[in-house]
């Protein structure tokens, strides 16, 4: 997600390898680019149900020029993006962890989260005041099928803040793939003042953002 708005290079596939680990296969693509006049490479990984098809994917994929995005003052550090792609990086029967990736995190993005995610993007323009995190906490959620490789933790965050002697409370929601990951988050903002934004025509619409927050800056 956060590559999105990276720049792209275009790179060149140098060698593919097949790896077969209990029964399943790890596909493997070596790349090269070239990103503010240096040669940077990097390895792209995609797992199949079985050998065969992780070779009918990607054996033909070797030599083949491809879109490579970059970390923007920090070219070493690169993503292959399949929708940056004119072909495609996963046969039909293949690529189980895309599949369970993509079924788990439309799961964990819900209409609310939609919601905030709109909420967020325009919130930068939004006055600033200060509030306080009320609680937080740590909660494990599995999916019958996917819980063995992606399991998956919300943090929620309950906030109250005052606007023209009304209080008002917010809370936001966050999804983690590690524990620790998500215990860090209630951790650093439990307890302590916070920077609220709030839409000045509704102010009980409000988010806490990332950047606006001193305690997370290097979380």
């Amino acid at each position: 997600m956060r590559a999105a708005s990276w720049p792209i290079a275009q790179g060149i596939v140098e060698r593919i390898n097949v790896n077969t680990v209990s029964g399943q296969a790890l596909g493997e693509l070596a790349y090269s680019y070239v990103a503010e006049g240096e040669r940077y490479s990097g390895y792209l990984l995609l797992q199949f149900a079985d050998e065969q098809d992780a070779w009918d994917s990607i054996g033909k994929l070797k030599a083949q020029a491809i879109f490579v995005r970059y970390k923007l003052g920090n070219p070493s550090c690169s993503t292959v993006c399949k929708a940056d792609q004119s072909f495609s990086l996963g046969g039909n029967n293949g690529n189980l962890i895309a599949r369970l990736l993509t079924r788990h995190v439309l799961e964990i993005i819900d209409l609310s989260t939609w919601r905030d995610l709109a909420n967020r993007l325009g919130a930068r323009n939004w006055p600033v005041i200060k509030g306080r995190v009320e609680y937080g906490s740590v909660a494990q959620h599995r999916d019958s099928e996917t819980w063995f490789l992606l399991p998956n933790y919300t943090a929620e965050v309950g906030y109250s803040y005052s606007i023209s002697g009304e209080y008002y409370s917010g809370h936001i929601e966050r999804s983690f793939f590690r524990e620790s990951s998500a215990q860090t988050f209630v951790e650093n903002l439990k307890g302590k003042g916070a920077f609220v934004r709030y839409n000045r025509s509704s102010p009980e619409i409000s988010v806490l953002r990332k950047s606006d927050q001193p305690v997370l800056q290097h979380a």
